[in-house]
C-alpha cells in the first residue's frame, strides 16, 4: 500500500510492475499442454481449444441423448 502511495505522490509510472504481473497471471490461466483421447499430446494453442470444443460437444451431445 505504501508502494502505491509513492507512485501516486512522486508521478512514477508502475506499468513494467503489472505488466509483468498480468503476464505471469496469464501464464498461469492458460493451458499449455493437452492429451487427447488417442493419447497424443498437443501443445498448439488452437489445436487445444478446438479439442476441448470437440470434448464438451461430444459430452452435451451425449447428455441430451441420454435424457431423451
Amino acid at each position: 500500500m505504501q508502494s502505491r502511495a509513492n507512485w501516486y505522490e512522486k508521478g512514477e509510472k508502475n506499468n513494467k510492475y503489472f505488466l509483468s504481473l498480468e503476464k505471469n497471471n496469464t501464464m498461469k490461466t492458460c493451458i499449455r499442454r493437452l492429451v487427447n483421447k488417442h493419447g497424443e499430446e498437443i501443445t498448439n494453442s488452437k489445436a487445444i481449444m478446438a479439442e476441448l470444443k470437440g470434448f464438451y460437444q461430444d459430452l452435451y451431445d451425449n447428455k441430451d441423448k441420454d435424457t431423451s
